[in-house]
């Protein structure tokens, strides 16, 4: 049974473009955090040279998942794996990380499990991007992202949108360093970095 969310239909097209701009050609692509699945099937859909491994730490999502996926052209999408942003991943090597919308909506540890794996699965050049809104030095924050911040640490202290200098900072003990940051409709950037 596919689920669906509001947010897929303003930022997938946005999205696409810049996977298009800086996957390299036959990209194998590990997406973290997955939710229904439904950018992974269109993201597979769209670039059939890639290899898209959907993943999330709900299981009650893989129904959703296998359902958008059998819809995607090719099979150039994996069946979904079962993967806890924090922890250990159960992957080797892929060229590429994707997280959409996921810091925003998770404790510290989720940020540095992905940069600590990502760090260990890409090579020399594979790249880490995520969507969503960030807090960046001297580009002022949009007056909605700061209200959808303090409505973040209402529901969770824990949660809220990072701060990119933080995540930089962290980054680079795993080899990580900012490549790129694209502006994406609706506030969201699109923050690339690179395994040196």
């Amino acid at each position: 049974m596919k689920l669906s969310s509001g947010h897929f239909e303003s930022n997938a097209g946005p999205i696409l473009e810049v996977l298009k701009a800086e996957l390299p050609a036959a990209a194998e692509v590990l997406e973290v955090a997955s939710g229904y699945g439904q950018h992974a099937a269109y993201f597979a859909k769209e670039l059939p040279d890639s290899r898209w491994q959907p993943s999330d730490i709900n299981q009650e999502y893989f129904d959703s998942m296998r359902a958008y996926g059998e819809e995607a052209v090719g099979a150039n999408m994996s069946p979904p794996l079962l993967i806890d942003a924090s922890g250990e991943w159960p992957v080797e090597q892929v060229d590429a990380v994707v997280c959409i919308n996921l810091l925003h909506v998770s404790a510290t540890p989720a940020c540095s499990g992905v940069l600590r794996n990502a760090g260990r699965i890409l090579s020399s050049g594979g790249l880490l991007m995520f969507y969503g809104p960030f807090i960046r030095e001297n580009i002022e924050t949009a007056p909605s992202n700061l209200m959808f911040d303090m409505r973040l640490k209402q529901r969770d202290p824990e949660w809220g949108i990072p701060d990119l200098s933080r995540v930089e900072e962290e980054a680079a003990d795993y080899g990580l360093r900012l490549k790129k940051v694209y502006e994406l409709p609706s506030n969201n950037v699109m923050v690339v970095m690179i395994k040196d």
